[in-house]
């Protein structure tokens, strides 16, 4: 009776472990995050992207509250990164990006001033931003270039070619744009050398910390060079998460 007991137990163990094993990795990772097992979330979802490499805004989501809950803010920023390029922007994913900035904000520097951080902004926007920008510049243009018919100066004409080019070059720019290519890059650790060539010997142009956000210009299998305010360089691929 007792061993007949004891077999059924094990085989019901068993069962159990057959069932949990069959469950789709993405539920077991949510049943872990609900848990409170991030760690564990984290190389489920992981498993999971590792076997699709375009990837998913809503796993790339989860990988940054894992990530965030562990205390790695640098590798959350750029999981949340990643997410906004696929999903838009929203405002749970805005809300959770701005709680990364904040908590690397101490450590996050940048180098150029403040030319080189409008122009890394104006690089980091999505088609759709360029598109309204457009939109509005036309449509001020449009409405200034009716006032130059009914009473023609030299500033009004001035003003319809200020806005109609820009206008309609920032339309024609946001219909050509390549979606599928990288946005940006995050350094993923503090002390991150920029070396002007992708030689582990040669001194470095400067230092970067973790969750300084850089632009993604080139890479190979072991560099990424990137421009980080007025600097440009290569670092590690292991120190940067590109997005």
């Amino acid at each position: 009776m007792i061993l007949a007991l004891t077999l059924s137990l094990v085989l019901a163990g068993a069962a159990q472990d057959a069932s949990s094993q069959a469950k789709p990795t993405l539920e077991r990772a949510q049943s872990a995050y609900r848990d409170g097992d991030y760690e564990g979330a984290k190389q489920l979802w992981e498993s999971w992207l590792a076997e699709r490499p375009a990837g998913d805004g809503r796993v790339f989501y989860n990988l940054g509250n894992c990530e965030y809950r562990l205390g790695d803010y640098p590798r959350a920023l750029w999981r949340y990164e990643q997410a906004e390029r696929l999903l838009g922007e929203s405002k749970s994913l805005s809300f959770n990006l701005s709680l990364a900035r904040r908590r690397l904000s101490v450590h996050m520097s940048h180098t150029g001033g403040l030319w080189a951080s409008v122009r890394a902004a104006v690089a980091s926007w999505r088609p759709a931003t360029w598109f309204w920008l457009g939109a509005v510049l036309q449509g001020l243009g449009l409405v200034v270039l009716w006032r130059v018919f009914s009473r023609p100066t030299r500033l009004r004409v001035t003003l319809v070619v200020l806005l109609l080019v820009p206008g309609s070059l920032a339309v024609a720019r946001s219909r050509s744009m390549d979606l599928s290519a990288p946005r940006g890059v995050v350094v993923l650790a503090d002390r991150t050398a920029l070396r002007a060539e992708p030689r582990e010997e040669l001194d470095a142009v400067t230092w970067l910390n973790a969750g300084v956000r850089a632009r993604f210009l080139a890479e190979t299998p072991d560099w990424l060079r990137v421009r980080v305010g007025d600097r440009e360089g290569w670092i590690p691929r292991d120190r940067g998460g590109v997005f």
